[in-house]
């Protein structure tokens, strides 16, 4: 089946491009990611009206999951919207070995997060939550998880420490909370 993406607007062409994508996987991991892209689009949709954005957040996971992709995007949708999808880009020598190498990734991240574009922060912010929002409902002992849950806390509350200037924002107040409860409960 070949999609036709060309007679739609933007948003539509990469609900329908992230459907494709995360097609491969399997059905219930397919729906879980596609919720996962759908509700960070939202969460973005509240903190701002740029199409870029909106558009990148729909699209953020595509280059974690499939890097081979990042050309594909940028034809698609453009090279502002492939380099909003680079969230957690890291250099090529930090690999996902498990361990402290994820530490050392998600600080390298958290550190990169300070001084980055604003609207990368909204899309960052709004994928976060939809973990975090992920795990309030299953425990940090939800088998996504993948971490152990004072790891998961760490990284959580310094992703809210880096993303200080958004604090204002509903969203952000929404995590905070969440987190909180999840402390207590943990």
């Amino acid at each position: 089946m070949k999609l036709n993406f060309e007679n739609r607007n933007r948003l539509t062409q990469a609900v329908a491009f992230t459907a494709h994508i995360h097609g491969t996987k399997e059905e219930t991991r397919m729906l879980s990611m596609l919720g996962h892209c759908m509700e960070t689009a939202e969460i973005v949709a509240r903190l701002t009206k740029d199409e870029d954005t909106r558009v990148a957040a729909l699209l953020h996971d595509i280059p974690e999951y499939f890097p081979g992709m990042m050309p594909v995007l940028q034809q698609r949708f453009g090279s502002d919207v492939a380099a909003l999808c680079q969230l957690e880009r890291t250099p090529g020598y930090m690999t996902d070995s498990g361990g402290d190498n994820w530490q050392r990734r998600k600080l390298y991240v958290i550190n990169r997060l300070a001084g980055d574009d604003e609207r990368r922060k909204r899309i960052f912010l709004a994928d976060k939550l939809s973990e975090v929002r992920y795990l309030s409902l299953n425990g940090l002992e939800a088998p996504n998880a993948r971490k152990n849950p004072s790891m998961l806390i760490w990284y959580y509350r310094s992703v809210l420490l880096a993303l200080g200037g958004l604090k204002y924002t509903e969203p952000y107040r929404e995590m905070e909370t969440r987190l909180k409860e999840l402390i207590g409960n943990a």
